[in-house]
């Protein structure tokens, strides 16, 4: 009778074992909470030519998860009231810090003409509507999943 109980013990705790060590692979596994674009600073726009400029900024993003990150592989679509503006695509790889915003250095061509006439069209409007919209690759320990990406704002046209 000593045994069964023992046996039956062993069983037990096997099984509790077990489920945890399940359900703990389950929450590891699960997707974390969403990384956020929370938008940009620091824009510059330089020439490289007659029509042509490069569009410099840091893109900030938020970090809700406990744990640091990797992100990689970003690519936005920029857009100005609703006109395609130029694409951001990043292909390095970042840390992100757990908890906290950080930001990524982006640069992105962008025909001036077509800029000018896209402020100047707006001009007797006092702000134009920034839109970017695209995915990224975020991760940890070489794991890496796709997370859509949006953001979107007025902007004062003294900016510009």
């Amino acid at each position: 009778p000593g045994k069964m109980n023992h046996r039956k013990k062993n069983r037990s705790f096997a099984a509790g074992l077990a489920a945890a060590i399940i359900f703990c692979f389950l929450v590891s596994c699960s997707k974390p909470p969403t990384v956020s674009f929370a938008g940009y600073r620091n824009l510059s726009i330089s020439h490289e030519g007659f029509a042509t400029g490069i569009v410099r900024l840091e893109v900030a993003f938020y970090n809700p998860n406990p744990f640091p990150m990797k992100i990689k592989e970003t690519a936005l679509q920029v857009s100005l009231d609703q006109q395609p503006l130029g694409e951001i695509t990043q292909d390095s790889l970042s840390q992100m810090p757990a908890r906290d915003t950080f930001l990524m250095p982006v640069s992105f061509k962008v025909n001036l003409l077509d800029l000018v006439g896209k402020v100047l069209g707006a001009s007797s409007r006092d702000s134009v509507l920034l839109e970017a919209t695209g995915a990224c690759k975020i991760g940890r320990n070489g794991v890496f999943m796709k997370f859509p990406l949006h953001y979107r704002s007025k902007e004062i046209l003294r900016m510009f």
